[in-house]
């Protein structure tokens, strides 16, 4: 399965690979071009529709931004949501030294994501679609904490549709999801869960990381 922990892992493990050869081929070049464009990059706040404007221009490997930049914008989000108003710039430029795949043409690992959290000094839980028997669960994991960073696969019957990844937090009043649609500005809280997201679209769950 596409979504199995194992798996995950192992394409993980392969992907970090190709990115030490790709060291050697003018990664570090590529890295030293893409962060002195982000000295152009200000926005301190919470980012929404990254197809749109200076944002979705950004490089990130060898594309930009609007094509493969969703989990870089999850992940700040993310910390902007704990208070810790990080710059883009220094976000993507961890996750192009760790965790690109394949040069940016599949964004981001979402395995690398944990980690990242981690060498932060935060204790994130990562719950893997594999492990989960009911969508409840990511509800109330999501509940015991002050924000998340969900990958899924956009269509879980036409996986060519690809991954995206988000920043989301609950609360009494529902779910609100950051970047979710790359061409809209503003948060989504059209659902009232993950759970009833999950009914009422056809995303399928890779894993979600929670931060207390």
């Amino acid at each position: 399965m596409v979504t199995d922990e194992r798996l995950v892992r192992l394409s993980h493990s392969l992907s970090e690979g190709l990115n030490r050869v790709g060291d050697l081929a003018g990664g570090e070049r590529r890295r030293k071009r893409n962060r002195a464009a982000f000295d152009r990059f200000h926005d301190t706040g919470l980012l929404n529709g990254q197809s749109l404007g200076i944002l979705g221009q950004m490089p990130y490997g060898g594309y930009t931004m609007d094509y493969n930049g969703c989990e870089v914008i999850a992940c700040c989000n993310a910390l902007r949501l704990l208070g810790r108003n990080v710059a883009l710039g220094d976000v993507a430029a961890y996750f192009e030294r760790h965790g690109i795949f394949l040069g940016g043409l599949w964004g981001t690992h979402a395995a690398e994501i944990p980690r990242y959290f981690t060498r932060l000094g935060f204790k994130p839980e990562t719950l893997y679609a594999s492990a989960v028997r009911g969508s409840a669960q990511y509800d109330d994991a999501l509940a015991k904490a002050r924000a998340g960073v969900f990958s899924f696969w956009n269509d879980a019957k036409r996986l060519r549709s690809g991954v995206h990844t988000v920043a989301l937090t609950a609360t009494e009043r529902g779910l609100t999801v950051y970047n979710l649609d790359c061409g809209d500005p503003k948060e989504n809280t059209a659902y009232r869960s993950i759970s009833d997201w999950m009914q009422h679209s056809r995303i399928l769950p890779i894993l979600l990381v929670t931060l207390p």
